[in-house]
């Protein structure tokens, strides 16, 4: 693994050297730097929503996903020592296993309710108010699955970005710039517009939506997934929810793998990658991350077969972050610190 990292540290050193001064920078600041590859993720993701979004709703989770539930686990859980209290697993990981047997979305909030229950330090009236708000929508879920169900995947993908806002202060660092109002802004104009129906006919001529992906996947099978029941699977407003989440989807991919790991190093400049390989020993993601490798091979080997299977097989098994991602942002609203080093510390519960 030191060959490795020592090969990737030499190739991003030349390429460096090749750009000269442009690099500098986005070398010195980290803000630049973040926000410049998240734009770039939201450029992208906007111009193949437009011109191949089921293909990009097709290979996006088979390409990206594993890679972005390993930044999950590492930057939400490892990290901050979550793992390090058996209340997290009682409260949160078990719902969350039950979650990934059943497919049912009611204990993804039962997970929610477990955490704000669990793991904050003290008691406050905020904490309590999230924990039955989060039952709440578990009885919501557990009566309208096919309602909640959609709105949850879009919701967990504007979580990606609410963290790459919020990531500094969860870390008990001051942004020094307004640069990480570039990506959000340029996000939320590009929903803007895929709502308001001006990708449509890009999405339609070029894009193909209408009729269905290279691997015989159809529009509708989206539709029932992303559009609640109450909206008509045939109208604009359905195939505007699946573009939205092939944008969106995207996105949150962006945020998780570049920009917030940015966000989270201590010091300003890039990390080399045999310090990264450093850090994950040091905090004992390691051995995690290896197995996601593991993971993210396996399933590109099942894709080589059988594309379709590969992509329902993920999707199966990645319910789980969603959840994940809102329990541990229902900890830190329901702490008084709201800091990620303080997950770890043993609460009240």
């Amino acid at each position: 693994m030191n060959a490795l990292a020592h090969g990737l540290d030499r190739v991003r050193l030349g390429w460096l050297q090749l750009l000269g001064p442009l690099t500098t920078p986005f070398v010195r600041s980290r803000e630049l730097r973040s926000s410049t590859s998240l734009v770039l993720s939201i450029s992208l993701a906007f111009f193949l929503t437009c011109v191949a979004p089921l293909e990009l709703l097709a290979i996006g989770p088979l390409v990206m996903g594993v890679p972005h539930l390993a930044a999950d686990v590492r930057y939400l859980v490892l990290r901050p020592g979550l793992h390090r209290r058996p209340a997290f697993w009682v409260a949160v990981v078990a719902p969350l296993v039950a979650l990934g047997a059943t497919a049912s979305s009611w204990l993804g909030f039962v997970a929610v309710c477990g955490a704000a229950l669990a793991l904050p330090r003290q008691w406050t009236a905020r904490r309590i108010a999230i924990a039955l708000g989060a039952l709440v929508l578990a009885g919501l879920a557990w009566q309208m699955p096919r309602t909640m169900g959609p709105v949850m995947a879009h919701v967990h993908n504007l979580v990606a970005v609410s963290f790459f806002v919020a990531w500094p202060a969860l870390v008990a660092r001051r942004r020094e710039s307004r640069w990480h109002w570039l990506p959000t802004g340029l996000f939320v104009v590009l929903a803007l517009a895929i709502f308001a129906g001006l990708v449509d006919p890009l999405a339609l001529d070029v894009g193909g939506i209408a009729v269905r992906d290279g691997f015989g996947t159809p529009l509708d099978l989206h539709t029932y997934s992303l559009a609640p029941r109450a909206v008509d699977p045939s109208s604009a407003l359905a195939m505007r929810l699946v573009l939205f989440f092939a944008f969106a989807q995207s996105v949150h991919y962006g945020a998780w793998l570049r920009a917030i790991p940015d966000e989270d190093r201590p010091r300003a400049t890039p990390r080399t990658f045999r310090a990264a390989f450093q850090a994950m020993r040091e905090e004992g993601s390691y051995p995690v991350m290896v197995l996601f490798l593991v993971l993210a091979i396996a399933l590109g080997i099942w894709a080589a077969f059988d594309v379709y299977a590969a992509r329902m097989g993920y999707l199966r098994g990645a319910l789980f972050h969603g959840y994940l991602e809102l329990a541990v942002a229902a900890v830190l609203v329901a702490s008084p610190g709201r800091k990620l080093a303080e997950l770890a510390q043993r609460g009240a519960a």
